[in-house]
């Protein structure tokens, strides 16, 4: 988790150096706190908040193709079973998400 401490600039021409290291079919994992998350983003070391779609847009004008996104997500089991059979309701109206990072996946095509 580092882009979030960049500015979007430098976030840009992170990608764009890392987009041209990779070889031809190589794979970028890029994690972020998750700004759906009630409390994930405040650190004031923090610059430059990335949503799903801010971070697949940069990644996309880097060069990346093929973007995935994965949401980190580890609880105890049964309040894991409370949020996926009742939490669940509650955290799509509230545009909540409990999942503490997201991780990009961006191929070098």
């Amino acid at each position: 988790e580092v882009i979030e401490h960049l500015t979007r600039e430098e976030a840009m021409e992170m990608l764009e150096k890392i987009h041209s290291l990779l070889k031809h079919g190589g794979t970028l994992l890029l994690s972020t706190p998750n700004l759906y998350h009630p409390n994930r983003y405040y650190d004031i070391t923090h610059k430059t908040p990335f949503r799903y779609e801010d971070l697949g847009a940069i990644m996309l004008m880097a060069g990346f193709n093929a973007i995935k996104f994965y949401r980190m997500y580890n609880d105890d089991f049964f309040r894991r079973m409370f949020r996926i059979a009742i939490g669940i309701y509650f955290h799509k109206y509230m545009e909540v998400d409990f999942a503490r990072t997201i991780l990009a996946e961006g191929k070098r095509i």
